[in-house]
This record gives C-alpha cells, structure tokens and sequence, in this order.
C-alpha cells in the first residue's frame, strides 16, 4: 500500500512538473506573439488588414462567376467586405510609419477605387467584373507589399 501511494505520488508530481511547463510555453509563446504585434506601425497593420479583405473579396467576385459561390453568400460577402472597407482609405493616409506620405496617398487612393467596387461588385455577366477582379487584385498586391507581407 504504501509503495502505491509514493508512486502515486511521484505521477502527481510528473503532472503538475508538465502542466506548469507547458503553461510557461504557452504564457512565452503569447508574450512573443503580442511583442511581434505591438512592434508593427499602423501603415503596416491598416495596409496588411485592407489588402486581406481585398484579396478575398477577389477570390469572391471570382468565384461568384465561376459559379462555385452562390449570389446571395456572394453578395453577403460583400456587404462585409465594404463595412470592413469603409474609412480606410483615410485611415492609410493618416497612419503613422509610412515610408513616404506620397506612399500614403496613393495607397489610398487605390484602396478607396477598390473598396468602391466592394460596395457595388459586378455579380453578373452583364458587367466589366474582369476590370473589377483587376482592380481588387491590384490593389490587395499593393497594400500586401506596402504592408511587408
């Protein structure tokens, strides 16, 4: 009997030495994750997040029209693509750790055309949604490699 409760024992111990290991690795792993995000400017984080939704609101328009979307998930889609969208082209211009303030504008302007197709994509084949799936993926490669990414 006693011989089973030192080895019980001994496995407690075994267990709390893991959890508290572990509980260090994910409280380090946290801490280095938050460090790497408070270190970007905001130019870069506004410019990666707004390139993102543009990026799927291209794969959107595109695959609305290869019919592998339905047109009311698309059109969905989209409406939280623009609200998502909307003011952050002045956000890009007022956004501290530009490279240049030239940078600045032109990025966003370029956001501000691509988020207009955002608020009225063209979902059928009735209209230039090639122009506009050009627009959204130019502007989304601009902004990913404005933003490092």
């Amino acid at each position: 009997m006693r011989v089973t409760l030192l080895r019980g024992s001994a496995n407690r111990a075994r267990s709390v030495r893991t959890a508290v290991g572990r509980s260090i690795l994910f409280v380090s792993l946290a801490i280095v994750v938050t460090g790497c995000q408070m270190t970007q400017s905001a130019f870069v984080r506004v410019t990666g997040e707004a390139g993102a939704e543009l990026a799927a609101a291209a794969t959107t328009l595109q695959y609305v029209h290869e019919v592998k979307l339905t047109h009311p998930y698309a059109q969905a889609a989209f409406e939280g693509y623009a609200s998502a969208l909307t003011g952050v082209d002045q956000e890009i211009a007022a956004a501290e750790g530009a490279p240049s303030q030239e940078l600045a504008r032109r990025l966003a302007g370029l956001t501000r055309e691509a988020a207009a197709v955002a608020m009225q994509p063209c979902l059928t084949a009735s209209c230039d949604w090639q122009g506009q799936l050009r627009l959204l993926r130019h502007a989304s490669a601009e902004l990913l490699r404005a933003s490092g990414g």
